[in-house]
Formats: C-alpha cells, structure tokens, sequence
C-alpha cells in the first residue's frame, strides 16, 4: 500500500507485490528491496534498476515487469 501511494500512477503495484512474495515464498532479503522501492521511487522512471535487482534476487527468468504496472507469471516454473 505504501508503494501504491508512493507512485501514485502505479495502483496495480499493490497486487504485484503481493504476488511477488507469494511467487518467492521465503526471501528474508525481500524487506530491503521493499525499503529500497521505497526510498527510490518517486515516479515510474525510478522502478527499472529495481525491477532488474528483483529478477536477479528471485532468479526467476520468467518473471517480467513492465513499467505500465503489469505482471506475468509463469505459473509452472
């Protein structure tokens, strides 16, 4: 929700995020990305360097982000 606020033009991010921890499971490392988005992003510019550190963390080449709030999940991986 706080990133929701954050980018203001961004509201499907909330979903996202839930699906992102959900996809990963356990990632303690998660809740420094998180603070990282947070610190970060002001507009929608500011999420591909965070977008690229998240596929590298989860290590899940089927995961995409685009900057328009959409997400595809590979559901067999």
């Amino acid at each position: 929700m706080d990133i929701k606020l954050l980018t203001k033009t961004c509201e499907a991010w909330t979903l996202i995020i839930m699906d992102i921890k959900l996809f990963t499971k356990t990632c303690e490392a998660w809740t420094l990305i998180i603070m990282d988005i947070k610190l970060l992003t002001k507009t929608c510019e500011a999420w591909t360097l965070i977008i690229m550190d998240i596929q590298l963390f989860t290590k899940h080449e089927a995961w995409t982000l685009d900057l328009n709030g959409h997400s595809t999940l590979d559901q067999n991986m």
